[in-house]
């Protein structure tokens, strides 16, 4: 008898319990739904724009000429008034 108790509450409770999960979202209007096709949209155009972008930057660079840096050390100006510390510049020359 306590068995059968058990069972009905527990299945009352499941069915309770997932038709009220169900009935608190509301139904999507067609705009809804559209304005998330559009948002996944964009999101697909940006990521594919941008891995193209380094896709062919990578084509050009190694297509390109040989690149070769050339790097100069900048003393400070010993008149400054002012301590300054030495800096290094690299300039890039393609060959």
């Amino acid at each position: 008898m306590s068995r059968n108790i058990f069972l009905i509450f527990l299945v009352g409770g499941t069915v309770s319990l997932t038709a009220s999960c169900s009935s608190t979202t509301p139904p999507r209007t067609p705009w809804q739904r559209g304005y998330s096709a559009g948002q996944a949209d964009a999101a697909k155009r940006q990521y594919f724009a941008q891995r193209n972008l380094y896709k062919y930057e990578a084509e050009r660079l190694q297509q390109s000429r040989p690149l070769r840096r050339y790097s100069f050390v900048i003393p400070p100006d010993p008149a400054a008034t002012e301590k300054m510390v030495p800096y290094t510049i690299t300039i890039p020359v393609e060959q």
